[in-house]
This record gives C-alpha cells, structure tokens and sequence, in this order.
C-alpha cells in the first residue's frame, strides 16, 4: 500500500528538517546538543534535549519552533541518537 505523504530532502516535512538543520548548522547549539549527548547517563529523546537547552519556547532562524505540533519527533529522536552515536 502506497502513501501520498510528502517528503522534505528526505525528512517528515518541512518543519522536522529545519529544526535538525539549525541544530546540525549552528555551531554553539551542535556542541551543546553534543554536551548534553555526551554527559547523559541515558540517551535523552529530542524534547529532552531542546527542554534542557532552554529552547521549548525558541524559533529557528526561519521562525519554525524548535517545539510544534508538526515535528516528527520519532523522526528527530532518531536523528539525536546518531549525534550521540557519531561521536
């Protein structure tokens, strides 16, 4: 069976490819997405994270909020686990 969801460069949707792009684009957030990564006892799920951040209330520079109902947040679990991973 065939779906007609929409693709965005392979993410979800446009909203859950912006927020991983600000994070993997912005130096100061990429090394303290990374710090939190590296400094868990536990893998922390993306909501973790962005709460850690202080970011829950945050835009990116394209004014999408780093917390929103149209995140694919499996999507972007999956997509912090590799951070943690790749290092």
């Amino acid at each position: 069976m065939r779906t007609n969801k929409k693709k965005y460069l392979g993410w979800e949707n446009y909203e859950t490819w912006n927020v991983m792009l600000w994070i993997n684009n912005t130096e100061e957030l990429y090394f303290s997405v990374i710090f939190i990564l590296e400094n868990s006892s536990n893998i922390p799920n993306y909501k973790e994270v962005i709460y850690s951040l202080g970011l829950d209330e945050c835009i990116t520079g394209d004014g999408i909020p780093f917390v929103n109902n149209k995140l694919n947040y499996k999507e972007l679990d999956i997509a912090i686990q590799d951070m943690r991973n790749s290092k």
